[in-house]
């Protein structure tokens, strides 16, 4: 899949974001070919690490998208996907992100609206990451590689006090989610997002995990200044995003993906999880398997 992104009008417009409460600059991009400027990003059958895994990605991608039922649930998948080919998917769909949001910047850049993230600008994580299962297999798979066991034990031992303070908030979400009820979804996200409980992730004041971070985490910004991005933010003064439409519009796509998907690894349809919450119980079965595997060993 192409992604062309190209710079046209634009128009601010605020209201509540499922990232927060923002102020939204929004841009209509025109056709390329009337552009005076463009950027383009590369296929989608590039991100993989070969040719073969590429193909199989993309028609993955293909598939879940060709029955709007998948995602719905409505229909069932023909087939139940392995746990490594949803890591897959989430990790192409992320890198495919990570290009769109290079691009973003850039066209902003050159429109003087400035994107401001930075290592340590941490008010995004202080949200309740909510997740469909590939993506939290990405990160399963990443913490289980021998060279990230920091990562992996930094989160462990901080999941005990974030699943403490979390509460039952994650639960309630998935449930708005599976229910379709946006709107008390967003209310229980903003709600949970000025608690200021930072994810069990964020180690230092930096994601321990930016690798295999969510497309959620990859999308968040904010432009001219930070300042208001954090929970303690009352709403009198959003904080200020882009809506960027071809960026945007994958971003969509790629959620639908991931539902399908998840839906197709026999998951609780259409109900998602907190991050942290999600990669802890994967992790806790893995290594339990490994430390039997071990005493059998012996």
């Amino acid at each position: 899949m192409i992604l062309g992104i190209a710079a046209g009008n634009e128009q601010i417009s605020t209201k509540f974001s499922p990232r927060g409460l923002c102020a939204h600059a929004r841009y209509t991009w025109e056709c390329l070919t009337n552009c005076h400027a463009a950027v383009q990003v590369c296929s989608y059958n590039a991100l993989m690490t070969t040719p073969a895994s590429a193909q199989r990605a993309q028609a993955l991608f293909d598939e879940l998208l060709a029955d709007p039922g998948y995602a719905s649930g409505e229909r069932r998948f023909p087939r139940r996907l392995s746990r490594d080919e949803a890591a897959d998917l989430a990790q192409g769909l992320a890198e495919q992100v990570d290009r769109g949001c290079q691009a973003r910047s850039e066209v902003a850049r050159k429109q003087s609206l400035p994107i401001v993230c930075s290592v340590g600008c941490n008010g995004c994580c202080e949200e309740l990451v909510m997740v469909y299962q590939p993506e939290a297999v990405a990160v399963t798979r990443w913490l289980m590689r021998p060279e990230n066991h920091a990562a992996r034990d930094a989160f462990l031992g901080a999941y005990a006090a974030w699943k403490a303070a979390a509460g039952n908030a994650a639960a309630q979400m998935a449930d708005c989610t599976a229910k379709g009820d946006n709107a008390a979804y967003m209310k229980l996200h903003i709600a949970q997002w000025q608690k200021r409980l930072m994810c069990a992730f964020n180690q230092g004041g930096t994601c321990s995990i930016y690798p295999v971070r969510p497309i959620a985490c990859r999308n968040a910004h904010a432009v001219e200044t930070a300042a208001f991005c954090n929970g303690a933010n009352d709403g009198s003064r959003p904080a200020q995003r882009l809506e960027f439409a071809p960026l945007d519009d994958y971003v969509n796509s790629a959620k639908k993906a991931l539902r399908a998907a998840h839906n197709s690894l026999g998951e609780p349809r259409n109900r998602p999880a907190a991050l942290c919450e999600a990669v802890f119980n994967q992790l806790r079965t893995l290594l339990d398997a490994a430390k039997k595997r071990a005493r059998r060993a012996e």
